[in-house]
């Protein structure tokens, strides 16, 4: 813990690496409660997040996977029951919804019976967002309301702004655009109040989604540039990602075909190096839309029929709540 000093200017990852290190050594010689010990150490330059956590957020998902994988089965319920939570977390941002949909339902089985109220209403929130990258709206809403029930009984109000949230960007999915803006606006009001910068750059980034589908994309850009900064400024690297992804979006539909084309494309290298395959499938379907704008019709189609293969693989739909491709120009462009 004392030997690797890492430079001031440091990236996150190398921050940490003299726990991990810590950790993969404790793990060896299967000292299990110092190595849980370590990894659900709360740090103090990172607003006392829990080293799992930011793992996560700086989308170090294979040593986080590695860990907790690891520790699982060796720990007591409470610790095992926060791991299980972390693991499925990132199945479910790298798209692995089968295997992020068994995590979370066995840990809100553990999390029943031992009576961890808190853990429950954030395992149905996560149940709900599973269901809603699988298209399945009235499952992920029966899930949210749950949730959302059960952190208004126990006065969380941190908790429920979570759930809010999520129920928010549902609105957007099903074209309920001004209930998810109203909720969102609401929602960064709370994260800025309690000075919760991750809650606040997911905020910021939906804003910038909502104005994106209601066509204004001056305020689009606005609100997706700040949630990026805050996201940029906090490591959150899946929220970067949107963040870029929001921007690109809205300079296609001003017409600024190069700069989307420059963001997109930046956007889609994050998501590649995380392995979120459905957030890939996304952007592949945007610039698929972006170069029929600029009458490169096998190209565009090229992108969609990418954009088509992984949504397959995953067994999910095709979702792109802001798309505008015309499918009967990629037909026609298949059958030239």
């Amino acid at each position: 813990m004392t030997d690797y000093q890492p430079q001031p200017d440091a990236p996150y990852r190398e921050q940490v690496e003299a726990c991990l290190q810590a950790i993969h050594h404790l793990c060896a010689v299967r000292a299990w409660q110092r190595a849980q010990a370590l990894f659900s150490m709360p740090l103090e330059a990172f607003e006392h997040r829990e080293l799992h956590e930011l793992l996560g957020r700086w989308g170090c998902f294979p040593e986080l996977i590695q860990v907790c994988e690891t520790l699982i089965g060796k720990m007591d319920a409470v610790t095992e029951l926060a791991y299980r939570q972390s693991l499925g977390n990132i199945y479910y941002l790298q798209s692995r919804y089968s295997q992020a949909s068994a995590c979370y339902q066995e840990g809100l089985t553990l999390a029943s019976t031992l009576g961890e109220t808190l853990v429950q209403v954030q395992l149905l929130d996560c149940l709900g967002n599973v269901c809603r990258m699988m298209g399945r709206y009235s499952e992920a809403l029966d899930f949210y309301q749950r949730g959302l029930a059960i952190a208004q009984g126990i006065g969380d109000r941190m908790l429920e702004s979570r759930v809010r949230m999520n129920l928010a960007h549902l609105h957007v999915y099903l074209g309920q655009y001004r209930e998810a803006f109203d909720r969102f606006c609401e929602e960064l009001r709370s994260a800025r109040g309690s000075a919760d910068k991750e809650l606040e750059s997911i905020a910021l980034t939906n804003l910038g989604l909502v104005h994106i589908c209601t066509g204004d994309y001056v305020k689009a850009i606005r609100y997706s540039r700040k949630g990026l900064k805050v996201s940029q400024e906090i490591g959150f690297r899946f929220q970067e990602g949107w963040g870029v992804c929001n921007v690109g979006k809205a300079l296609l539909r001003m017409k600024r075909y190069h700069e989307a084309e420059e963001h997109l494309q930046s956007a889609l290298n994050i998501f590649r190096e995380l392995e979120c395959r459905r957030a890939e499938s996304e952007i592949l379907e945007t610039l698929s839309e972006l170069y029929q704008k600029m009458n490169l019709y096998e190209l565009a189609s090229e992108f969609y029929e990418q954009a088509l293969a992984i949504c397959k693989d995953l067994g999910t739909p095709l979702i792109n709540p802001t798309s505008q491709y015309d499918k009967s120009l990629h037909v026609s462009c298949l059958n030239a």
